[in-house]
């Protein structure tokens, strides 16, 4: 799982310092989350993808639950998934077994 420490320099900015096991690769896809529990879905778009997770754009307002399925039409490909942070419309996921 990545971490995400911030540091902070002598000018007072904060700067955040990932620590990865995978690269994550630039993608722009359409995609749905679907609730676990409930079926409901949700449109996303993926930002970026690597082998263990990914960072969606969601609405900023939505709520997205802690675990959900990630459904990628295009890839004909469906994860379980586990939220690890959130800022604003950007959300950060791992990939789970089920």
């Amino acid at each position: 799982m990545a971490t995400r420490n911030s540091i902070r320099i002598n000018n007072g900015i904060d700067w955040i310092v990932e620590n990865r096991r995978y690269e994550r690769y630039p993608v722009f896809k359409h995609a749905k989350i679907v609730f676990e529990e409930c079926g409901t879905e949700k449109i996303c778009v993926i930002q970026n993808i690597s082998p263990l997770g990914a960072e969606l754009k969601v609405g900023v307002e939505q709520y997205i639950p802690n675990r959900f399925w990630l459904d990628i039409r295009v890839d004909q490909k469906r994860y379980l998934c586990r939220q690890i942070w959130r800022e604003g419309a950007r959300l950060g996921l791992e990939f789970i077994d089920e």
